[in-house]
């Protein structure tokens, strides 16, 4: 599967989302309509608002090696990241409410949200797990499901530049330690095998060494990245 690029869009995009979610949200048309077969049970009592769904969420796409994480913030800004640690990288964002999301970005990818099952209030113990599908341009839809995650498990990412360009880099984690990430410069993935970007967790989120991200450190031609957690409190 080839992938594409694409800067995350802000601003208008964003607005452009809030209004469509006002305006009776996704599933409006036959289309969405059947996006939804098969995605598992959808109620009001599972969505919630923004706030309620507050977090970071990984998974992976049905049927391939691709993961996805998205990361909530409590004022319903949301950020995505989807690759498959080769050329398949997307870096989306939007905004979600209790109704659902579109994310997007200028590459035309876009991350369809519907949330299939978590806290209310009658049980706010229930985890939350976001699904939906995910779309490149001139591909098919995929389905995804991402559930609720705790550091080490979520999305990392590190930007700097170096005196051989701007070099941008994420990466999902798996509650099992599985990951994948994608290191760009300029926005190009880098080739296979260019640098090792496994990130070295060690310890992090072990409740007796919990240790911390800001070690984290992988070298690319230009010098050292630091990837850092993508806290939801910070997003």
């Amino acid at each position: 599967m080839t992938g594409r690029w694409g800067r995350s869009r802000t601003g208008a995009a964003l607005a452009a989302v809030a209004l469509a979610l006002a305006g009776g949200g996704l599933g409006c048309s036959d289309d969405d309509s059947a996006d939804t077969t098969g995605a598992g049970p959808t109620t009001t009592e599972s969505a919630g608002d923004a706030e309620e769904l507050t977090g970071s969420y990984v998974g992976t796409l049905d049927g391939t090696e691709t993961y996805v994480a998205i990361v909530v913030a409590d004022d319903g800004d949301a950020l995505a990241f989807v690759t498959d640690g080769d050329q398949s990288v997307d870096l989306l964002d939007g905004f979600v409410d209790g109704e659902g999301a579109r994310l997007g970005n200028d590459g035309g990818a876009d991350l369809k949200l519907s949330f299939v099952e978590g806290a209310t209030s009658d049980d706010p113990s229930r985890p939350v797990v976001l699904s939906g599908t995910f779309t490149r341009p001139d591909e098919a839809p995929l389905r995804f499901s991402a559930g609720a995650a705790e550091e080490p498990a979520g999305l990392y990412r590190a930007s700097q530049v170096f005196a051989d360009g701007e070099y941008e880099a994420d990466w999902v984690v798996l509650p099992d330690g599985s990951q994948k990430g994608a290191v760009r410069r300029y926005e190009t993935p880098l080739p296979p095998g260019a640098v090792d970007t496994v990130l070295d967790l060690g310890d992090l989120g072990d409740p007796d060494d919990p240790g911390s991200s800001e070690a984290l450190s992988v070298e690319v031609p230009g010098g050292i990245l630091h990837p850092i957690y993508v806290d939801p409190a910070r997003l």
